[in-house]
């Protein structure tokens, strides 16, 4: 996948984009293409779900469940509206998983005007930016989205700060098994031996990755 022409790119995404989901206007959206009176009904209830904490009973006033199978499908479905916006923009290339947002635009200008759409749009959903995963900048400097790196070349190899997600989950797990057993995992053939040389362990090599930018 490359980028011919588009120099500047914003990849962000929303803080707490579940947690935030507003009922009311979820609801709104669901009953412009469902017009079941029981469907609506379940999909209300499922929306004022109750949760325990600690021996108390309460209805968040906004979210989704995270466990649940549906969740992901009305989260992708809540913001069609801002694809459309996008989708008829000239002068701009946009992608968006979920709350993970992709924009390439040929001049800055284009770039903040973008940006400025967006966080609009944000506002009506009462969204914020992630501000530790936010970055607008030239795309020559690269940026990661969905887990592989992104630059002026196209999209390429799995960014940097995926490959050390991975290696810290890999570790955890690690730890997880029983101290007689390690030796036969990480030893040599072992899953975890050839897992790590598989996506590289040298800790010398900077695999943090960029989080957070802005020039633009």
């Amino acid at each position: 996948m490359r980028w011919a022409g588009y120099t500047f790119v914003c990849r962000t995404d929303i803080r707490g984009y579940y947690a935030n989901i507003q009922h009311t206007l979820l609801l709104t959206q669901l009953r412009q293409y469902i017009n079941h009176p029981e469907h609506l009904d379940l999909l209300s209830q499922f929306l004022h779900y109750t949760v325990e904490d600690g021996g108390h009973f309460h209805s968040p006033r906004k979210g989704i469940p995270r466990a649940s199978a549906l969740s992901p499908l009305l989260a992708a479905f809540h913001l069609t509206e801002t694809d459309r916006y996008f989708e008829q923009q000239p002068h701009l290339r946009y992608a968006r998983f979920m709350d993970d947002f992709l924009i390439f635009t040929r001049t800055r200008h284009q770039l903040r005007r973008a940006v400025k759409a967006l966080n609009q749009h944000f506002a009506l959903y009462g969204f914020e930016q992630h501000p530790d995963k936010t970055f607008i900048s030239r795309l020559s400097k690269g940026t990661d989205w969905m887990g592989f790196q992104t630059d002026e070349k196209g999209c390429g190899k799995p960014a940097p700060r995926a490959v050390n997600n991975m290696l810290q989950k890999l570790r955890r797990l690690y730890e997880q098994i029983p101290a007689p057993e390690r030796f036969i995992a990480a030893g040599p053939g072992g899953a975890v031996s050839a897992t790590l040389a598989a996506v590289g362990q040298d800790k010398s090599e900077n695999i943090s990755g960029p989080s957070k930018h802005s020039d633009c």
